[in-house]
């Protein structure tokens, strides 16, 4: 379980913060600093099935996300979906599991339209910017036309963008209006 002690040593992000999102997105918002501390509760959930610590870290990323007024004209929230190969070997997507608290929250509906049709190596592995985005083309489609709904992506751990950057431009081909995306925690990244 997630202390108190240790719940309060996540750095947060205001609660009005948003970052420039990168092409085909409005802005993105994080809930917290992807810090050590964290970190560490956020891989003893992603890796170890700590599912418990992902709902605690979820409502706390809700509590934060819930008070920023920019997602106001968003209709529903998407969430960045695993391989079908990550699914079976970790046996559930963190990001669905965080995304109920969240959607809760914000009173958004939860919207399954995204598949991941490639898998890939993760992310995590990459350390420049070019490499994620290469890493992560053409590896997902839309089962869903759009027309003009405003949508928020949801992604567990924001680091490079580039995961987003890539649902952004599919969910744009398919017809979506404006598009946000939230967070658990920012990675700081260097861009290179």
């Amino acid at each position: 379980c997630i202390c108190n002690k240790c719940a309060d040593s996540y750095k947060m992000y205001r609660e009005d913060s948003t970052h420039y999102a990168g092409p085909n997105m409005e802005f993105y918002a994080p809930a917290f600093v992807y810090s050590n501390e964290f970190k560490k509760s956020f891989l003893k959930f992603k890796f170890q099935g700590y599912k418990t610590y992902g709902h605690i870290l979820a409502e706390l990323a809700a509590d934060r996300i819930r008070e920023n007024p920019y997602f106001d004209d968003y209709d529903r929230i998407i969430p960045v979906p695993i391989s079908k190969y990550r699914m079976n070997e970790r046996g559930f997507n963190q990001s669905e599991i965080m995304l109920e608290h969240i959607a809760k929250a914000m009173n958004k509906p939860i919207f399954h339209c995204l598949i991941r049709i490639k898998h890939s190596t993760p992310q995590s592995k990459f350390q420049r910017f070019r490499l994620r985005a290469k890493n992560v083309k053409d590896a997902y489609e839309c089962t869903h036309q759009f027309n003009g709904e405003n949508l928020i992506l949801f992604d567990d751990v924001y680091t490079s963008g580039s995961t987003m950057y890539e649902c952004a431009k599919i969910l744009k081909k398919q017809g979506a209006g404006k598009i946000a995306g939230i967070s658990c925690a920012h990675s700081y990244y260097v861009y290179n």
